[in-house]
């Protein structure tokens, strides 16, 4: 080790994260020239839950010089000489006030020494990373990538505080619960690459149907705490209960309604023209035809009726659809990340045809089965 120009023996700060996240930062010095050991009191670091190693800074003026050659810990070596020694493996800081440091390995030794800032880069973060995670941050971009500046330097804030350079590793539409202008970033990798001690985000876990019950506990023996729990159930239900989905339904009951008076309609007209049709269907009887056929032509007349009514009901209906561009929201906060379908579906249509060709096939059964009943007792002249 080596002091700047005139300046006091330096100081080396380790900086060590524990598997909850936590940062602590262990001082070590004066270090004097020459080649020798510093022990570190480390606590809270159990062998099944090992902490890991984060940083280095140099405390020190401009020409400060360390040079690391082993890491030890409880269980062994946490950092061997070859580590020490791989340029690779080390990486200086990566957010916008980084800088001021050289970073020299090989032959099993990492040095590091202070460079000489200008101006406001005197404040520049100068300690030195393990290279444990990719920079730039890959991400996955839904929508349009914002213009840098200065240009070329993109750079996102994973936690809320540093930001630091991504590249775009895959393009989406949409991405869940965010829409069509958001990113997408392995927590770990963004986690390694922030330089901040604390962070200013929220989490959130996601979880399937067959997550085990015992998750919530695992989660605060992380150092996480519950703040709320939403389901998709629940999600749904108070969707169900919003303007649109009401508006839905009330569609469903006027369709119901028109239906039923379609049917009563039918029983109208079957009951007022019932004498009329009864007396020219008994009269073709009396001529000579089968009944087979006179209640083939009873059934055929009213069903020849309702089946032209229900065809063009449905292509009006498809019409409508074409030409009508405009519709209910669907969500009442306007989301619209996922294009609306427009058009008459396929299913849904099918669905209401077949109500209704029930329904008025049942209505014209028993208007046409009355008619034939007056039929079988009528006479020419009068009745039987």
């Amino acid at each position: 080790a080596g002091p700047g120009a005139g300046g006091p023996l330096p100081r080396l700060d380790v900086t060590i994260a524990r598997a909850n996240g936590e940062t602590q930062t262990l001082r070590l010095g004066p270090i004097r020239a020459g080649s020798h050991t510093y022990p570190i009191e480390l606590t809270n670091c159990p062998a099944e839950r090992p902490c890991r190693l984060v940083s280095f800074l140099v405390l020190g003026g401009a020409g400060t010089a360390v040079s690391l050659h082993r890491l030890d810990g409880p269980a062994g070596v946490v950092v061997t000489p070859d580590v020490f020694g791989d340029v690779s493996r080390w990486r200086g800081a990566v957010v916008p006030d980084g800088g001021g440091v050289e970073v020299e390995a090989g032959h099993g030794v990492l040095s590091i020494v202070n460079g000489f800032p200008a101006g406001e880069q005197r404040r520049a973060d100068r300690r030195v990373f393990v290279a444990d995670a990719a920079v730039p941050l890959p991400v996955i971009r839904a929508g349009k990538v914002p213009s840098a500046d200065p240009i070329g330097d993109n750079r996102i804030a994973p936690l809320g505080i540093d930001e630091v350079p991504y590249r775009i590793a895959l393009k989406a539409d949409v991405l869940p619960g965010f829409g069509n202008d958001a990113m997408l970033v392995d927590l770990t990798a963004a986690a390694r690459t922030s330089t901040a001690a604390n962070e200013a985000v929220s989490y959130e876990v996601w979880l399937t149907a067959d997550a085990p019950a015992a998750i919530t506990e695992r989660l605060a023996d992380a150092g996480l705490t519950v703040l709320n729990r939403r389901t998709a159930a629940d999600v749904a239900d108070r969707y169900a209960r919003q303007g649109p989905a009401a508006a839905l339904r009330y569609l469903v009951f006027t369709a119901l309604v028109g239906l039923a008076l379609a049917a009563g309609s039918l029983f109208v007209v079957a009951a007022v023209e019932r004498r009329p049709r009864a007396a020219e269907l008994a009269a073709l009887r009396a001529q000579g035809v089968p009944h087979r056929v006179v209640r083939l032509a009873g059934y055929a007349s009213y069903g020849a009726l309702v089946g032209g009514a229900v065809l063009a009901g449905l292509l009006a209906a498809v019409l409508a659809r074409l030409i009508v561009s405009a519709a209910s929201p669907i969500f009442t906060d306007g989301w619209e990340v996922l294009p609306l379908r427009t058009g008459a579906e396929p299913v849904p249509l099918l669905v209401a045809a077949a109500v209704a060709v029930v329904v008025l096939a049942g209505a014209t059964a028993v208007a046409t089965a009355q008619m034939i009943r007056t039929v079988r007792v009528w006479q020419p002249g009068g009745r039987s």
